[in-house]
């Protein structure tokens, strides 16, 4: 009887992995139900060319891998599984795949099938980071896309909806034979992240909060909170009491990231940047409350260095490390960083005013507050990542030629910052809207929802598969009616009110024809502003 046929997706996280001990009680049944498993991995070509496509047009957005180590990482995988970089690119023959059991159900591959990689439960979380990352990029594909990539065998819509979802389940099931409870490691946090996209796009958030807190709960075991910055690393300057032996000064039930591996260090860093993002941005939204506060973090953002340079760590300059602005993915995610820091303040506020059970909105003078910050923060932008602005000049293309995905960071950068100060001023622009009064605030939306609009439409132009996010659906919604009440009540020179006009027309026109995510299709009050939007569209 195979040991794991009772097993269901929602079986308990602790425990050993069972696939282990299945190794190790009937190695036969173990590579069949690993190969059942690998039968859903697309060609090998086809394999090579989502995960380059990830790393191209999804992490960049989301920093949730590097790309140098990641793909030594596979290269630790792929020998297990029966197959090879090298061979990776020759035109597929058949599947694609290896068998891990072979013809007659037999183990006759020895050397891929190594007892102490299969052994160690850990390395089910890579294998499951590698159907995560094929999972995400895919999804993010047209079907009609993923038809003329020949990803699948099958070329029928349903048909490759379906692998797409099989995909995600594999890495489901690899990641709870992970021991990721137990021994936790930075492919866990990686899948936490990677894994919950799909539920986040499903709007199920109770699902991605959940994931969320567990992972940032197991990175703060690992030390992820405790790693100080990258040139406290090679200068040896951590306090001693983050790098320390001595029972009085430490706790030593908690580990320390990996410390003498900078480039896992670093990694540690992007990955610890990421959870505590989502968990700033998330409280303002969900329950104003967030896991760790300022106060609880002692590491910080990733250097400004690119993925092969992570892993040359010590032979580079200390001015390289000492410049946050240097061209490379991580200054976005530095940036995002810092506003959400300032979300958390918004958060804060607004839990006070429900604890005492007050109306939950900011003072103006707590408002103006927060402004003042995003401007700051706005205005130390690099200049290849302006908006709306002449940024010709030879040094800034010269920049965006040779760092490509600067362009890609640069609209969510500003989508982000506008609309963080669209909603932060939102509450007031009813007040303003019936004084008739020029504001601030209104002025403040306006031109929030503006840019955020015309975000969306460069991403429309350039065929970009980030556009079809939920959120960023949500988002033009929201910027459309915002721009909608102010064309009605408030009284603004004609050739501003043309410049509005021209983005709530491509808004609208857009919200009419885009296919309506699933999440949004069953909402009442979304179902009703579109038909707001759409009668107003119809009489401008």
């Amino acid at each position: 009887m195979d040991v794991l046929q009772h097993l269901t997706p929602n079986f308990p996280l602790f425990g050993p992995s069972q696939l282990t001990v299945l190794y190790n009680r009937d190695r036969k049944a173990w590579a069949e139900r690993l190969q059942s498993y690998l039968d859903l991995l697309p060609s090998r070509r086809a394999m090579v060319s989502l995960i380059e496509y990830y790393v191209r047009e999804i992490d960049p957005i989301y920093g949730f891998v590097n790309e140098a180590i990641l793909e030594l990482h596979l290269d630790l995988l792929y020998p297990h599984l029966g197959l090879s970089r090298a061979s990776a690119y020759p035109e597929p023959t058949g599947s694609g795949r290896e068998s891990m059991a072979g013809s007659s159900g037999t183990l006759d591959r020895a050397k891929a099938i190594n007892s102490s990689f299969w052994t160690d439960a850990r390395n089910y979380g890579l294998l499951a980071l590698l159907f995560a990352i094929l999972y995400a990029a895919a999804s993010m594909l047209e079907v009609s896309d993923i038809q003329a990539r020949h990803i699948f065998e099958s070329q029928d819509a349903e048909g490759v909806t379906a692998r797409i979802d099989a995909l995600h389940d594999a890495g489901i099931f690899f990641f709870q034979h992970s021991n990721m409870i137990e021994q936790p490691t930075l492919w866990t946090l990686q899948n936490f992240n990677i894994l919950s996209i799909k539920y986040l796009n499903m709007r199920e958030m109770h699902i991605v909060v959940i994931w969320n807190r567990l992972a940032i709960s197991l990175a703060q075991h690992m030390g992820l909170n405790r790693l100080g910055s990258t040139l406290d690393d090679l200068t040896n300057e951590l306090p001693s009491t983050m790098r320390s032996n001595d029972i009085l000064e430490c706790m030593p039930w908690v580990d320390e990231m990996s410390p003498t591996d900078l480039p896992q260090r670093e990694l540690g860093r992007l990955i610890w940047a990421t959870l505590l993002r989502f968990d700033w941005f998330r409280s303002v939204h969900v329950d104003y409350t967030y896991s760790v506060c300022e106060s609880m973090n002692q590491t910080c953002a990733p250097a400004a260095l690119c993925p092969e340079e992570v892993l040359m760590l010590r032979q580079l300059p200390p001015s390289v490390l000492r410049d946050p602005d240097r061209p490379s993915p991580m200054v976005f995610f530095r940036i995002l960083l810092d506003l959400g820091r300032i979300v958390c303040q918004i958060s804060e506020i607004l839990l006070r005013q429900r604890s005492v059970r007050q109306k939950r909105q900011l003072s103006l003078e707590e408002t103006m507050h927060i402004d003042q910050q995003i401007r700051a923060l706005q205005a130390s932008l690099p200049r290849y990542f302006h908006f709306d602005q002449d940024v010709s000049d030879e040094r800034t293309q010269a920049i965006l030629e040779k760092h490509p995905y600067l362009k890609l960071q640069r609209l969510f950068l500003q989508e982000q910052i506008n609309y963080r100060l669209m909603r932060l001023h939102l509450p007031f622009i009813e007040e303003d809207i019936h004084t008739g009064h020029t504001s601030l605030s209104v002025e403040t939306c306006a031109e929030g929802a503006r840019i955020s609009i015309a975000v969306h439409e460069e991403l429309e132009q350039t065929n970009n598969p980030n556009r079809r996010a939920p959120f960023l659906f949500w988002h033009l919604l929201t910027n459309a009616t915002v721009l909608q009440r102010i064309l009605i009540h408030y009284p603004i020179p004609l050739p501003r009110q043309m410049q509005l006009m021209q983005s709530l027309r491509y808004a609208v026109h857009h919200l009419g024809h885009a296919p309506l995510p699933t999440s949004f299709s069953t909402n009442p009050h979304l179902q009703a502003a579109m038909g707001a939007l759409r009668r107003f569209y119809q009489g401008i």
